[in-house]
């Protein structure tokens, strides 16, 4: 895909899934961040794992505009074994092909936790679609290696519905997301969907194709449909019961 002038909006569904801090952040209001000191108790706020966009705090910024004066959202960073993240067979209200996780054996990927309190997690269930796109999934053996050492348990995610991206044949990683012996192929945003245009609407240019996914509802189920429907189905990592 070249590296024309796109549309905001366009750029937003390229961007996907968004720059990341290298380290541990608390998400403030106004989409201000300032230094992690430490998970919050576990009685108090529940770890989601982030393996897209939600690490960022510009896409948490979004979907969490409204902060209430001292209301945060920690986010910390670990590794995650047996586990990879792919791209999901769907395309998002916003015009991106998002992230889901899957098993992988022998990968080790670089993932991050939200820690989000009951009504912040009720409201993330409406920005990731739970019950459409994804279901909301308790994950029973993984464990997050957090950066400063300790490991956080049981951890929660969103397991998309819709199955693991298919390109010949094969699940395609999400470039941006760092791992380890990864078994399949990377690509970045444009990549990806340069090549579900090309399946899809040849024909058009890449703005085009994104912004018919933006524009027109019916478009983007019915394309998304059709990547579902060649989709690789994995069973849920770490033998998740929804949660």
């Amino acid at each position: 895909m070249s590296r024309r002038k796109f549309s905001r909006a366009v750029r937003r569904a390229l961007d996907y899934p968004y720059d990341a801090p290298d380290r541990s952040y608390v998400l403030t209001g106004g989409g201000r961040c300032r230094p992690f000191d430490g998970p919050p108790p576990i009685d108090e706020r529940r770890p989601v794992l982030a393996v897209g966009s939600n690490r960022s705090p510009r896409q948490l910024a979004l979907k969490f505009p409204t902060l209430a004066a001292g209301e945060e959202i920690p986010v910390q960073f670990g590794h995650l074994d047996g586990c990879d993240v792919v791209y999901s067979a769907h395309i998002s209200v916003y015009g991106a092909i998002p992230a889901t996780l899957v098993a992988a054996p022998g990968v080790t990927v670089r993932v991050a936790v939200t820690w989000l309190t009951e009504p912040q997690i009720a409201h993330m269930h409406r920005t990731e679609a739970v019950g459409f796109n994804y279901d909301f999934v308790t994950l029973r053996d993984a464990v997050l290696r957090a950066d400063d050492g300790a490991t956080v348990a049981p951890l929660a995610a969103y397991v998309s519905r819709r199955g693991a991206l298919a390109l010949r044949g094969r699940p395609v990683c999400v470039a941006a997301i760092a791992a380890t012996g990864r078994i399949w192929p990377a690509a970045t945003q444009p990549q990806v969907q340069d090549a579900v245009r090309g399946r899809l609407a040849p024909t058009l240019e890449p703005d085009q194709f994104v912004s018919g996914n933006l524009r027109d509802a019916g478009l983007r189920a019915t394309r998304t449909a059709r990547l579902a429907a060649e989709a690789l189905r994995f069973e849920d990592p770490s033998s998740p019961a929804v949660g």
